[in-house]
């Protein structure tokens, strides 16, 4: 009696795409829903931020910088403006992520090779992701963030290679679907 078990391969080539992109659409879900739900944090981290209460006038650590320092008066509500604009955002790039997630899980369970149309939805997600990333990074490079928030600046440039190293992997083999 041969006792050898007979695995075949897993059917679903694109299964590592799909939990992929659940991944990063669970985790830009979570934020969204963090920032919801705990927005005092969040304003009060954009409110050090742009005011650079951070930062002290006696140094001269950051002291060519504090001219962009928003006057303390006026960055809690800026901070709070900020902070909704970006959950709106944040939103819509969820929105965008579960829709190339569902797309890819569809082709996958259907045992079909990523489409152009599914391909351009998750360069669409991704870019959207990679965006908002490059506008956090941006901003707070503006404030010198780098200087009392690097914690916040390591998660930004990491997402943003995330969603490079997303896009390349999506695309990699592109030539070869618009040959088909």
């Amino acid at each position: 009696m041969d006792n050898k078990v007979n695995l075949k391969p897993v059917p679903y080539t694109n299964l590592s795409k799909v939990i992929y992109l659940y991944g990063f659409a669970m985790w830009m879900t979570i934020i969204t829903f963090n920032n919801i739900i705990d927005s005092g944090t969040n304003t009060l981290f954009i409110e050090q931020m742009i005011s650079m209460s951070n930062f002290n006038p006696d140094s001269v650590i950051g002291s060519g910088l504090l001219w962009k320092a928003i006057p303390l008066n006026y960055a809690s509500p800026i901070a709070s403006f900020i902070l909704w604009f970006v959950v709106i955002v944040e939103i819509i790039i969820d929105v965008l992520m579960w829709r190339a997630f569902f797309k890819v899980l569809k082709l996958t369970i259907q045992k079909k090779q990523l489409d152009e149309n599914c391909i351009a939805c998750v360069n669409l997600a991704l870019c959207s992701f990679m965006g908002i990333f490059v506008l956090f990074i941006t901003g707070g490079i503006w404030f010198g963030y780098w200087m009392h928030q690097g914690q916040f600046q390591l998660a930004h440039l990491i997402s943003i290679i995330i969603s490079l190293l997303g896009l390349i992997y999506f695309n990699q083999n592109r030539s070869s679907i618009s040959n088909k």
